[in-house]
């Protein structure tokens, strides 16, 4: 393998220190610390040296201490950077260490790559995803091998026996690496080791880097075990996706045996990981218990960036790689294979020229897209207007049918917040921190000063944190944290969310490519994870999806018609429904696809209690709605009363297939639980029961409490906001 092209001022200085004998030199400036892609191709090269090396450098800069002190620098840099993006996880009992590793990976819910690769990628796009892994996979436990020296007995027996699988158990034709090189020239790809490592970006070599570090460490013993049982217990259904992509293109059974094999060996393999390995080194080693836990995160959000950055560039329209492959989407397998890549070509001095960008292939991107994961949603649908509901709402056919489609334009993203407590605080921040490369935030905070100064402290760098405008007079303080936020957007595409409320980078992407031909769009919230009382309320949703569409805590709307519209009212409970109804009134264009998935944080379990009355009150803004609900009692009572509790059964019955038509709507199988559905019955009562508690706090107490006061109005009525909309000047807030 040649010396990558540089890609910056520390690896076009380390590229030219290699080239040369070994010899002493002095480690860049501080200034030149500052690309991440020149940072990672440095590090790459600097553990490059301990395992294949380059061609035309000399094997004793392996343990130069000039590289060394480098790649010391630029460890530390990496290490802060991981401890920036991936929150320290609380440090188990050694006996709790296999279910805390389980937990840690049911919880996380990045972008599902091994989905969109199973159904809807072409052979382009799955080729630059063999590409991408390449850089890995053609060492593959290499680095995980480093660790087998560091450890004693038990876990490390588990270990040997884990690697010994990966190397083929002694066969070399069975070796993973070697199958990965088949499945590789399958997709028309050069299986020389290292051919496309000037093409990858920087987030794929950080999946590689950070194993390395791991290994190469003895004080990382215990992140590179956690590191490498996350990456078992995550790997057996994504292999079984990515084998389904590829006979969906016509791959045979010698292109898909890399995948098969890890469907097989992996389901067997993290058990081993967890139980054997890290949990016999955490009784051993009871102090680094918090260690395996953080390496196991690590191994997690580090996938997660690499999967938001391939869909994200291929919703887009472009590349994933530096370097497109120039494969035509719908070549047939093979038939396009690569020569070995060619190097730059070099000037006199050794640097690098500038490589040809192979044209782009004039197909474009497919006509659908992956969907995102989803997140819950607010009470009720209702059928006033027709808004564009449906998957790919807001066409996919517009959104991307060039050849060359433009990239998604710069978002917003409004965050309204009022806490009481910071229960939350560091996963709200790692997230905002994650967001923050991809869209510029506003967090318009009304919590209590101790609280404020403490968020501002953390998001200084990543936000624009204030409080809500002091002439904004409302009772709902989400609106007057909204209104405030929309007024310091500046980009035409905002995205408004609840604090719960938890995006990939590829739905912000879809988003804003809807608000090109919308005015409002509303996702579809799902829960994650699922408590009881998330399943409870998901029925809620299955119902709203089943008689049209939900009602989210997070909207996307253009910020000049937001403006156009003078905001919305704010003295009202039901805020999501009114800013629906006003986008309507004032002739918005409303999309609701009902695939664009977006994650949700089920509340606390009494925080879901202390919200059954509130939320059936919203109800009182659609009147035939609430008349169902409160027939719902004594219907059943005279059901009962008549001795007919068949008829009960049949009710019971018909919900929860209505709810399970919401479920199987526009894929939404993939995120909501086939439990969920027999909910349905249960929260109908529910609603039932406090749908007469919502009434009689409308006519008895004047509404319900609300941050110290009575909110009496849900929404207002679509005509009544469209007869407002009419009269210039008339003000927002209720009379």
């Amino acid at each position: 393998m040649l010396l990558p092209a540089p890609r910056g001022p520390i690896t076009d200085r380390l590229r030219g220190e290699l080239t040369h004998p070994p010899h002493l030199f002095d480690p860049p400036p501080d200034e030149a610390y500052g690309d991440e892609e020149d940072l990672h191709l440095a590090l790459y090269v600097c553990y490059e040296l301990h395992y294949q090396g380059f061609d035309g450098v000399d094997d004793r800069w392996e343990w130069h201490p000039s590289v060394l002190a480098l790649r010391e620098r630029l460890e530390r840099w990496f290490e802060a950077e991981l401890a920036r993006l991936v929150p320290r996880p609380p440090a188990p009992a050694p006996e709790e260490v296999p279910r805390a590793l389980a937990a840690l990976v049911a919880a996380d819910q990045g972008p599902s790559l091994s989905a969109y690769l199973r159904t809807r990628a072409d052979l382009g796009r799955f080729a630059e995803f063999v590409a991408h892994r390449s850089i890995y996979q053609l060492k593959e436990a290499d680095p995980h091998t480093w660790g087998i020296p560091r450890l004693l007995g038990r876990s490390k027996a588990a270990l040997v026996e884990i690697q010994a699988d990966e190397y083929g158990g002694g066969s070399p034709e069975r070796m993973h690496a070697e199958l990965f090189r088949a499945t590789m020239r399958a997709v028309g790809l050069d299986d020389t080791y290292g051919a496309y490592l000037d093409s990858v970006p920087g987030a794929t070599l950080a999946v590689g880097n950070v194993m390395s570090l791991f290994g190469l460490h003895r004080r990382h013993r215990g992140a590179l075990l956690g590191h490498l049982a996350a990456f078992e217990m995550t790997s057996s259904t994504p292999n079984r996706r990515y084998s389904q992509g590829l006979r969906r293109l016509g791959g045979d059974a010698g292109a898909r045996r890399y995948f098969e094999e890890h469907v097989q060996a992996d389901a067997v393999h993290e058990q081993i990981a967890a139980h054997d390995m890290c949990g016999a080194f955490a009784a051993e080693h009871p102090g680094l218990t918090g260690d395996i836990l953080y390496g196991a995160a690590c191994a997690l959000a580090l996938d997660r960036i690499f999967a938001e950055r391939l869909l994200g560039r291929w919703r887009a329209g472009r590349s994933s790689l530096r370097q497109p492959l120039g494969i035509p989407p719908q070549a047939p397998l093979g038939a396009h294979p690569q020569a070995p890549l060619e190097r730059p070509p070099q000037d006199r001095g050794g640097s690098p020229l500038p490589r040809p960008i192979p044209p782009r292939s004039p197909a474009g991107r497919p006509a659908t897209c992956p969907p995102e994961p989803v997140s819950e949603s607010e009470t009720g649908a209702e059928s006033e207007t027709e808004p564009e509901c449906g998957p790919g709402t807001g066409s996919e056919a517009e959104v991307g049918a060039e050849s060359e489609p433009e990239p998604a334009p710069p978002i917003d993203y409004v965050l309204p917040l009022r806490w009481q407590d910071d229960t939350g605080l560091e996963e709200l921040t790692a997230y905002l921190r994650r967001l923050s490369r991809h869209a510029r935030i506003v967090v318009v905070d009304g919590s209590p000063s101790p609280l404020f100064e403490r968020h501002a402290r953390l998001w200084r760098e990543i936000a624009e944190h204030l409080r809500p405008d002091d002439d904004i007079h409302v009772a709902n303080g989400k609106v007057a944290g909204v209104l405030t936020g929309m007024r310091r957007a500046r980009n035409e595409h905002v995205i408004i969310a609840d604090d719960d409320v938890r995006y990939e980078i590829a739905a912000l992407g879809r988003m804003s490519a809807l608000l090109k031909n919308a005015d409002l769009v509303r996702p579809q919230n799902h829960f994650h994870p699922l408590p009881w009382h998330a399943r409870w309320d998901s029925a809620r949703t299955l119902l709203n999806r089943g008689l049209g569409a939900d009602y989210p805590g997070t909207f996307g709307v253009r910020r000049s018609f937001f403006a156009r519209m003078g905001g919305y009212d704010g003295d009202v409970l039901f805020e999501n429904l009114e800013l629906i109804r006003t986008v309507r009134a004032h002739g918005g264009r409303e999309a609701c696809p009902l695939d664009l998935y977006v994650r949700r944080l089920p509340p606390g379990t009494r925080r879901f209690w202390s919200q059954r009355v509130r939320q059936a009150y919203d109800d009182l803004a659609q009147p035939a709605r609430m008349a169902v609900f409160l027939a719902v009692l004594p219907a059943v009572g005279a059901a009962l009363w008549r001795r007919r509790p068949e008829l009960v059964a049949a009710g019971a019955a018909a919900v929860a297939g209505l709810a399970e038509i919401g479920r199987r709507r526009a894929g939404g199988r993939r995120v909501f639980p086939a439990t969920a559905p027999l909910f349905a019955p249960v929260w109908v009562l529910e609603r039932a029961t406090c749908s007469w508690a919502a009434l009689t706090a409308r006519f008895l107490f004047g509404g319900v409490p609300y941050a110290g006061r009575r909110l009496r109005v849900a929404a207002h009525s679509t005509r009544r906001l469209r007869h407002r909309a009419t009269r210039p000047g008339a003000p927002l807030a209720s009379p």
